[in-house]
């Protein structure tokens, strides 16, 4: 198999994982639309892999770096903190090859995650720039009850 034919699979691979996880978001966040951000090569392109808006056409505060492969979490957590802007929560998601969907994992800052669960102070000095990971499953119910409180 040549290079470009298994470059070009990865990207196919990478563009259906996107793809899964906005059908995830809207159900998870009714009233939200998801899609997938057009990915340059070589190019630097500011945003998310994955970009919600609500129902007037407003940002969903969320930024999502996804990865179908085996990157570790952590590196796609720091690409999601460099890149996301003031006030958005950053999220790392991953599968992993030759596994199960509702095994993806997920990475976020703690602080972040307390906040959408309405429990912003709790947050001690020691545990500030904690991140966290947990079952991908956990983040979009997470996700779903913060979005059903606004």
């Amino acid at each position: 198999m040549t290079r470009s034919t298994t470059n070009r699979r990865n990207r196919a691979k990478g563009q259906e994982y996107e793809r899964r996880l906005c059908r995830a978001l809207e159900s998870a966040m009714p009233g939200t639309r998801w899609k997938r951000r057009t990915q340059t090569r070589g190019a630097r392109v500011d945003g998310s892999d994955v970009e919600g808006t609500d129902a007037q056409g407003r940002p969903v505060l969320v930024w999502i770096e996804a990865h179908n492969g085996t990157q570790k979490l952590e590196d796609k957590l720091s690409q999601a903190i460099r890149d996301a802007p003031e006030g958005w929560r950053p999220i790392a998601v991953a599968h992993r090859p030759a596994s199960h969907y509702s095994n993806d994992r997920a990475r976020m800052m703690l602080s972040d995650l307390l906040e959408l669960l309405g429990m912003p102070g709790r947050i001690t000095e020691a545990a500030e720039g904690l991140p966290i990971e947990t079952e991908w499953s956990r983040v979009l119910m997470v996700l779903g009850k913060w979005w059903g409180e606004k």
